[in-house]
């Protein structure tokens, strides 16, 4: 801190919230303005550090269910969520077109616990001007099948040889024998469930990025519950 402010830049100092959920909101500005791309639900550790995407069946179009589902008692603001990011659309797009700015964009938000036990938005963490692990996620979305829900993540050797595996090869290995790829769909088929790495486990040296699709949502998310 003490250098950063020595080389001329500014510190933001923030209250620290109990996160509940983390999100994040995927844009393309192009020279018609800013175009949702989509939504997907963002996993951190407790450090703050990334771990996975996951998306719902419809992520390119509503915000995930489990964002609503933490203002159940205040129905009005869980139904407008959506309306308010539109109204950030149009000033952030304004913002992007004076700096020249074509590309992807990608919004990260999250839910956070109040001192008097309620549920609160923190409606922008940072705005990224970059594709994101978010922007992927809702690109493999593509892939899916409608009504499956997807998950991203990154696994390094680690965590590899936390879950048991002494290398990549393997990890894949098991990752395929225990969830095989199910397609449907003509004439292009889809995935309705499965995982796969999206890069060679023979040659990967930091990390697999692993795919993996499942009709019931928490079936992806079982392995990040506490």
């Amino acid at each position: 801190m003490a250098n950063g402010l020595g080389n001329g830049r500014q510190l933001v100092i923030e209250p620290w919230l109990e996160r509940v959920l983390d999100f994040s909101i995927q844009l393309e500005m192009g020279p018609d303005g800013l175009k949702l791309c989509g939504y997907t639900g963002l996993i951190n550790d407790r450090k703050g550090q990334y771990q996975a995407n996951w998306a719902e069946a419809n992520c390119h179009r509503r915000i995930p269910a489990a964002v609503g589902a933490l203002f159940r008692d205040r129905p009005e603001v869980a139904s407008g969520f959506e309306r308010f990011y539109a109204n950030v659309f149009a000033p952030l797009g304004e913002e992007l077109r004076r700096a020249g700015y074509l590309g992807p964009v990608g919004i990260d938000a999250f839910v956070y616990r109040a001192p008097e036990g309620g549920c609160r938005l923190k409606p922008i963490v940072e705005i990224n001007p970059r594709y994101t692990m978010g922007r992927l996620t809702v690109e493999l979305m593509n892939r899916a099948s409608p009504g499956s829900h997807g998950l991203f993540r990154l696994v390094n050797r680690a965590m590899a040889r936390a879950e048991g595996f002494e290398d990549f090869p393997a990890y894949a290995r098991a990752l395929a024998e225990r969830f095989p790829l199910r397609l449907e769909g003509e004439p292009s088929p889809k995935i309705r469930e499965g995982a796969l790495c999206l890069n060679d486990p023979a040659t990967a040296q930091v990390c697999l990025a692993v795919f993996h699709v499942s009709r019931n949502l928490d079936t992806l998310l079982a392995p990040f519950s506490d």
